[in-house]
């Protein structure tokens, strides 16, 4: 059961750094091919599927804690600075945002990294 909650975890995480990373653009290109209430209302629900998302996230990432430290253990798998933060959804929401961000550029990193090894082997 965890190993299917942190796949669902991790996939949201990537669905978010997708739109987090080509919002402006996206946003930009709508602004210069759709009327004004077309933008807004495309605008709106492309902002609403990014809160939604990011809300999943941080929805796994407390289950995800929750079941890792049942029986007593203390591992959780996210961890923040403030140790006066003992619950995720207490966490700045913009925190978890630029993590799940930063997770996501790491992967593509990555994975470029073993394209490029693939192609100079």
């Amino acid at each position: 059961m965890i190993v299917d909650i942190t796949k669902d975890c991790l996939t949201n995480f990537n669905k978010y750094g997708q739109i987090v990373l080509r919002f402006d653009d996206k946003k930009a290109a709508w602004k210069n091919e759709k009327s004004g209430e077309e933008y807004r209302q495309i605008f709106h629900e492309l902002d609403e599927k990014c809160h939604r998302i990011h809300n999943d996230c941080i929805d796994s990432i407390a289950v995800i804690n929750r079941l890792s430290s049942r029986g007593g253990s203390a591992t959780t798998y996210a961890t923040w600075d403030n140790p006066s933060i003992t619950d995720i959804k207490k966490a700045p929401r913009s925190d978890i945002g630029n993590a799940i961000i930063e997770q996501y550029l790491d992967e593509l990193v990555q994975n470029d990294q073993r394209i490029l090894k693939q192609i100079v082997d």
